[in-house]
This record gives structure tokens, sequence and C-alpha cells, in this order.
């Protein structure tokens, strides 16, 4: 595929901004993990597209799927989450990580196509998956998931920006959601999280 370098312009200016809050910042952890029992009702079964066909969550047997909603244009929260996401990869051994499938679902089906998405999640780390649908399909997801988006309208070049909740669902492939982690730009918090359920017998 191609390069684009608009996309890769906007990964990189987003991961700039993400670089430089985790070395100004490296704010505590204000939120730990939220760890849900067997009895929740977040979560569930979905089919979105991916640039490479069609992708479910059963899809994934017996993996810890990690997803978050977002999109392209997202100026600091999205390209922070992704990079910790990536970061916290790389912490694990080999056979842990290779037992994690990231999905990264965007809340802009407008603008941000298959291509797109599939570029952009690339960016970060290449065993990204970028997900999209039509609008009805990523508002009912959402609505499974009990996360959030509204489209703000803007008075520039850019139209619009989509207000979105930040947190990633960790979640088997029946769709059960087992833990949730809350944006930071500390790694910490997610390595700790994936660790201890990848020993689980939820998987």
């Amino acid at each position: 595929m191609k390069s684009n370098p608009i996309i890769l312009a906007s990964a990189l200016a987003g991961l700039l901004l993400a670089i430089t809050a985790y070395t100004l910042v490296k704010t505590e952890i204000t939120a730990q993990p939220q760890e849900l029992s067997a009895g929740n009702q977040l979560g569930g079964p979905f089919t979105l597209e991916s640039a490479s066909g069609p992708v479910s969550l059963s899809d994934f047997d017996n993996k810890l799927i990690l997803i978050f909603f977002g999109f392209t244009s997202c100026p600091d929260i999205c390209p922070t989450s992704l990079m910790t996401t990536a970061a916290s990869l790389k912490q694990l051994e080999p056979e842990q990580s290779a037992r994690i499938q990231p999905l990264f679902i965007t809340v802009d089906p407008e603008r941000d196509t298959v291509d797109y998405l599939a570029e952009y999640v690339a960016f970060f780390d290449k065993r990204f998956i970028g997900l999209t649908g039509s609008m009805d399909e990523i508002e009912m997801i959402t609505r499974q998931y009990g996360a959030f988006f509204r489209k703000v309208t803007l008075d520039s070049a850019m139209e619009y920006t989509v207000d979105h909740s930040a947190q990633t669902y960790l979640v088997n492939s029946r769709g059960e959601v087992l833990a949730l982690v809350h944006h930071s730009n500390d790694p910490e918090p997610l390595v700790n999280t994936l660790i201890n359920l990848l020993s689980s017998s939820r998987l």
C-alpha cells in the first residue's frame, strides 16, 4: 500500500503531541484498570469492515482483544492511546503479545475509510486493525460497550470534530468485557491488566 502523506502527517502530528505529553507531563495514574464481574452487561459480538475484509470478534478465538473507539483526525487522545498500547505490547513476552489483538473502531465513518484506517493504525503498530461500518452500526456497537461519541461542528476547514470516550476495552472472542483501562500515557496499567487476563480462564 502506497503511503499517503496526509495520513502520515496526521498520525505524526498526533504522535508528536502524545510524545510531548508523555515526556513533559508523565502524569500519575489517575484511574486504575476497572475489573468487571462475569455478570456485567457491556459488550457483545459484532462484525465490521477492515481493509482486508470483514472482521468479527469470533475470528480471534482464545485471544485477548483490545478495543478502542476513536478517529484518525483526533489530535491527542487517540494517538496517545495507540502509542501507549504499542508500548505495552513491547513490554510483554513474544508469546504473550501473540495472544493479543488490538482493534481501533472509528467513530467518524464519514471520513475514515478502511484504507485510511489501515495506514493510520499501522503507523503505530502493524498488528493493529482499523475497523469501520455504517453510522448505524457504529452507534449500535458503542451503545453495546457503553462508549459515547458526538459530532461537534467547527468553524474551520475541518468542519467538525468528534468528542468520544477514551477507555480501552479488554474483551474475549465472545464479546465479554473483562476489564476497562482508562486513558493514560503510562503503559503500566495496561501491561499489568494484560498479564493478569492472559492467565485468566475467561478467554
